[in-house]
């Protein structure tokens, strides 16, 4: 406890699945290892510093105000260092925020530090409640430290950001050392993503999220449904900065195309009454064919993220169109399986009575039936359940997550909307990707050479050129190699079906 009565919390990083787990003091007292005290012990002294030295800034602030007392609420920072990470260099060294922001203040803790939140997604801070600390886990580290002084000071944090989040003031460089900091501008980063479906179910609803994210200045919607412009207008009219345009038919696809950074395929048809498998493929496959061709044409560095089905088949399709036009990169090219992950993490987390939120789970393969693999044995936390037929139940729910829900439709639909949310959380990730932070990982079906499949999903590093770095899924046991085993054959037929049509084009 602080003089004044404080609560401090303690956010601890996980760097391999770039979670956060936050702790009360007296749970670090009484749980975490002796050396996570020392090191909480450390950042108490340095708080009681800084309230001994307050008195004696304000005295010399009229003369000379320090770097430090001119930022306030609202302002923009890119952390570089934390400004508590000396005060025991050795074991704070690795709480220190592998990415550079930005991040923004919402309050102040005193005047040399700051309660702090991540611009990109403003649901980190106001995650931290004081009723659900215990063990909350949010995604991705902002700041070391901060402190809540109860419901109030919570209440006040929370209305702060609302309350700047529309009119930021300049960005800086905050590079912070020994409770001294420096400060420089730095420019931030926009893009242009298109939406190439974006009249259809999945589509509408994935618009209205990527216009929700603040890395889209340019949000371009095409279709060849007559309504598509009238859609953009809709989203136009939203509070938030990204600009939206409207295209409609293939003579305005190379317009929505043009420049992009970014394009996420939902275009497609689901399979309607009457419909053979064939039917549906050879349909999607032209329009992704046709979109492939439109991206090498006339945005050629762009990343494609493919959500058409089947996507086993689409993604080799739109890599061998790209081929044809000399401007393949498999690094930029990705199916998304983003739907499974989450959906297994929804699942586990019903089961494991958690917030889904606090489950990572890798899902390898592909994306559809047999080809889906959830590793429940690399689940964290670790799925509550021991009896093998119960795991068996699971992953088969898993891979057949998408005829739940057209059951649970009666035939009036399939999965658009958790589809469009798991679509805009990779695109969001990709953004984060491209402009440059760490440690960005999703699951996506890439170009291989893992197993015999030249095609295959599973955790990736995202970067500034698409796939940074290919995970691999680590050490499987004897059911999910089984599983795997099953999979390979269905997933060379799904390429194999795919490269045939496009060498047929």
């Amino acid at each position: 406890m602080g003089k004044n009565g404080e609560r401090w919390v303690l956010i601890v990083e996980d760097t391999a699945t770039r979670w956060v787990e936050l702790y009360t003091l007296q749970e670090a007292t009484s749980e975490i290892t002796p050396y996570l005290q020392r090191f909480i012990d450390s950042l108490i002294a340095v708080k009681e510093r800084a309230e001994v030295q307050q008195d004696r800034r304000k005295e010399i602030a009229d003369k000379s105000r320090s770097p430090a007392e001119s930022f306030d609420v609202g302002d923009q920072v890119l952390l570089k260092t934390h400004v508590l990470s000396n005060a025991d260099k050795k074991l704070s060294s690795k709480f220190i925020p592998k990415r550079d922001g930005p991040y923004m203040i919402v309050n102040k803790a005193s005047p040399t530090a700051y309660v702090i939140a991540n611009i990109e997604n403003p649901n980190e801070i106001l995650a931290a409640k004081t009723n659900t600390l215990n063990r909350k886990k949010i995604p991705i580290a902002t700041v070391v430290i901060y402190h809540i002084t109860g419901t109030e000071k919570t209440r006040s944090v929370r209305n702060n950001f609302k309350m700047f989040s529309r009119a930021l003031k300049p960005v800086a460089v905050a590079a912070a050392q020994n409770g001294a900091k420096n400060f420089s501008t730095s420019s931030q980063m926009n893009y242009k993503v298109v939406v190439a479906g974006a009249a259809g179910g999945i589509g509408q609803p994935l618009a209205l999220l990527l216009k929700q994210n603040p890395l889209v200045t340019r949000l371009a919607l095409y279709d060849i449904a007559p309504v598509t412009p009238g859609v953009a207008v809709d989203l136009s009219h939203m509070d938030t900065p990204a600009k939206v345009t409207g295209y409609k038919g293939p003579e305005e696809l190379p317009a929505a195309i043009k420049d992009a950074d970014v394009v996420v395929i939902p275009a497609g048809v689901p399979r309607k009454p009457g419909m053979t498998r064939d039917d549906l493929f050879n349909t999607n496959a032209s329009i992704v064919r046709d979109l492939a061709c439109c991206v090498a044409q006339n945005a050629p560095k762009a990343i494609m993220a493919i959500i058409t089905n089947p996507v086993n088949s689409m993604v080799p399709i739109a890599s061998e169109i790209m081929k044809k036009a000399g401007v393949y990169d498999p690094a930029r090219i990705l199916g998304v399986t983003t739907l499974d992950v989450v959906r297994a993490a929804a699942f586990i987390g019903d089961i494991n009575g958690v917030d889904p939120c606090c489950v990572t789970i890798p899902v390898i393969g592909g994306h559809s039936g047999v080809t889906i693999i959830p590793l429940l044995s690399q689940s964290q936390p670790a799925v509550k359940l021991s009896d093998q037929e119960k795991i068996k139940a699971l992953t088969q729910r898993i891979q057949e997550a998408g005829t739940e829900v057209v059951k649970a439709k009666a035939g009036g639909g399939s999965a658009t909307l958790s589809m469009a949310y798991a679509g805009a959380r990779l695109a969001g990730s990709v953004l984060r990707g491209l402009k440059g932070e760490s440690n960005v990982v999703e699951c996506a079906y890439i170009k291989s050479d893992l197993t015999e499949a030249p095609y295959f999903a599973n955790p990736v590093v995202l970067g500034p050129n698409g796939v940074a770095k290919n995970l691999g899924y680590g050490t499987l046991n004897a059911y999910e190699q089984e599983l795997l085993k099953a999979a390979i054959p269905e997933l060379l037929k799904n390429i194999k079906t795919g490269v045939d049509f496009a060498n047929k084009c």
